[in-house]
This record gives structure tokens, C-alpha cells and sequence, in this order.
């Protein structure tokens, strides 16, 4: 299940080359990780300047390449690895809940490296 909500994001992003408002990954995002980016926003809007991580989270490219293809698995901590063409790893952490028998995932936050940074984490440091 988590798989398909990545994969079905991923797929959103790709028909509408990133141009989604607002952009996809709020749209499957948990409500904290949705804050976290609202805090960017405010942050741009209230500074003119940009406190986010520079680069497409979900390409992992500042110039993501739509059509790269892209491989989906699960790791050993239940977070659902999406390997890219272009050599990079992203990897999401999804909470999910099952309301009337139907699995409803979320994207609780994106792990940006192997270092285990979070795009939540990074966006509360930095955006306040």
C-alpha cells in the first residue's frame, strides 16, 4: 500500500511535470508535514528569501528529468525507497490508517540522504 501511494504521487508529478498547485507532495502529505511546508511559504512570502532544501525532494535535482525511470521497494524500517536513474535514493516515511477497510498512507516526511536528514526537521530549523 505504501508503495502505490509513492508510486501513485510520483506518477501525479510526472503527468503534470511539477506544475501541480499545490505541488503534489502537500497534496500527500501528512497535516505536520503540510505545516511544515506552509512554514516555507510564510517564510518566503514574509523574507523574499527561500529557506527549502533548493532542490526537488521528490527528483532530487534542482532540473528533474520526469521521464528517468525509477525503481519502488520497501526497506527493513518500513520506509518506501525510491531509487532514480540519476544515482540518488529518496526515501519516504508514510503513516498510514485504515478508515471502512480502505488503507489511506500519507507521507509523513522525506529522508533526504543517507544521513537520515528530514525535510520536516530541515524546514522547522530553518523556516521560523
Amino acid at each position: 500500500m505504501k508503495v502505490n501511494t509513492i508510486a501513485k504521487m510520483y506518477q501525479q508529478d510526472v503527468n503534470n511535470q511539477g506544475q501541480d498547485y499545490p505541488v503534489v507532495l502537500q497534496q500527500y502529505g501528512s497535516p505536520e508535514l503540510r505545516a511544515a511546508m506552509q512554514l516555507e511559504q510564510d517564510y518566503f512570502d514574509k523574507e523574499q528569501v527561500s529557506c527549502h532544501i533548493g532542490y526537488d525532494v521528490l527528483w532530487s535535482s534542482q532540473d528533474p528529468d520526469y521521464a528517468q525511470d525509477k525503481q519502488f521497494s520497501v526497506t527493513t524500517k518500513g520506509l518506501v525507497k525510491v531509487s532514480l536513474v540519476q544515482g540518488n535514493d529518496v526515501y519516504y516515511e508514510l503513516s498510514c490508517d485504515s478508515i471502512d477497510n480502505e488503507e489511506n498512507c500519507q507521507v509523513a516526511d522525506v529522508i533526504l540522504d543517507e544521513d537520515g536528514t528530514s525535510l520536516q526537521e530541515h524546514l522547522l530549523k530553518h523556516c521560523r
